[in-house]
């Protein structure tokens, strides 16, 4: 499985929408997966993601939303969680920026698990140093799709948001907690009020709670569109 890739490689790239190519390098990397071969998996799926992702088309959002599924569910495991939450990164990078409305979902998608990630398993050793990078990578998604239209992207940053401010929480530091409740309050309550958007109206009621002195809850992601992994 390691030099599979590798040869394939050296016979030179598939075509763009060779849809039987990647079909079959998915239906071995499920057979890995029930053979409990999941090391095997993730290298095959990296190779798939190398190949496609950055078409930005149809195939794309399929090895994509594949690969972002697996890498989260990898994750967890303690000896796949480097490669997996490396690969995230990977998936992101290897995206053109600016693409259509489904390919930024994913992106955001895949920036959504690592900030999960990163902040689960932690001990007494790496609590702040996880912490303030899953806090990055909340700031990366805010960046990205803050001022976008697409009402998904807008509710996922709201919740982003959010849980930025409980990581805050988490390390004592309850001053920048309150500017980032503030800031999903300042950003989101016109949206509120002109769309009555449910997902944003939560966010924005959870903020203000905390604003006011209650503890909320991490945020989990809104309705899934399609092509998508489930968030952690």
């Amino acid at each position: 499985m390691r030099t599979f890739p590798v040869l394939a490689h050296d016979l030179g790239p598939a075509p763009d929408e060779d849809l039987a190519h990647c079909m079959t390098v998915a239906a071995t990397t499920e057979r890995c997966i029930s053979l409990a071969r999941f090391d095997d998996s993730l290298i095959l799926t990296d190779w798939l993601v190398g190949l496609y992702a950055p078409h930005g088309d149809s195939l794309a959002l399929r090895t994509i939303s594949g690969a972002v599924e697996l890498y989260r569910d990898a994750a967890p495991v303690p000896e796949l969680y480097a490669h997996a939450t490396d690969s995230l990164r990977r998936v992101v990078d290897l995206v053109p920026r600016g693409g259509e409305t489904e390919t930024e979902r994913l992106s955001c998608r895949a920036l959504m698990n690592l900030s999960t990630l990163l902040a689960l398993g932690r001990d007494t050793h790496n609590h702040r140093q996880r912490t303030r990078a899953s806090i990055e990578v909340c700031d990366e998604i805010v960046e990205r799709w803050e001022s976008s239209s697409d009402t998904w992207l807008r509710g996922n940053v709201a919740a982003t948001l959010v849980n930025k401010a409980i990581s805050y929480m988490e390390i004592g530091e309850e001053s920048a907690a309150g500017r980032t409740y503030a800031r999903i309050v300042e950003l989101f309550a016109v949206d509120i009020a002109e769309t009555g958007n449910l997902t944003l109206r939560e966010q924005v009621s959870t903020a203000r709670d905390a604003l006011n002195g209650s503890s909320p809850a991490r945020c989990h992601s809104s309705a899934r569109p399609s092509h998508r992994a489930t968030r952690l």
